[in-house]
């Protein structure tokens, strides 16, 4: 990787990103299906609280992006980052039209994967130091 950036800041964004992802992991965990997030004022918050942290994510991931110029990210090309960070703009400028399958699809598709490359790329960062 590029040393043309500051690479503790870089790793504590990466850090948090691991952290939300975990988080949104353990809001997922009581949602039985995607119907859930629409029935009830709980699934409702669930769903909430889930978009949150992943807005957090986008918004981690828009940071590095921008700190490493891209050369941190394009060196993981299986992962669509541009994609979580345009989930993120929508989560902050059209709320309302989040959809809770997408939703459901990123929790039980998407986030584990995710969340392996964030592990994978802590620790090669934390052995480039």
């Amino acid at each position: 990787m590029s040393d043309t950036f500051d690479r503790e800041i870089v790793l504590d964004l990466f850090r948090h990103i691991e952290e939300h992802i975990k988080k949104a992991q353990k809001s997922f965990e009581a949602v039985p299906d995607v119907a859930f997030f629409r029935g009830t004022q709980i699934g409702e918050e669930k769903l909430a609280s889930i978009c949150m942290f992943l807005m957090v994510v986008g918004e981690q991931v828009r940071k590095i992006d921008k700190l490493t110029k891209g050369t941190v990210l394009s060196e993981y090309p299986n992962i669509d980052w541009q994609r979580i960070v345009s989930f993120r703009n929508i989560v902050a400028h059209d709320y309302v039209h989040i959809d809770s399958e997408v939703v459901f699809n990123i929790c039980s598709n998407e986030i584990e994967p995710l969340l392996k490359i964030i592990k994978q790329i802590v620790v090669e960062l934390e052995d480039n130091q």
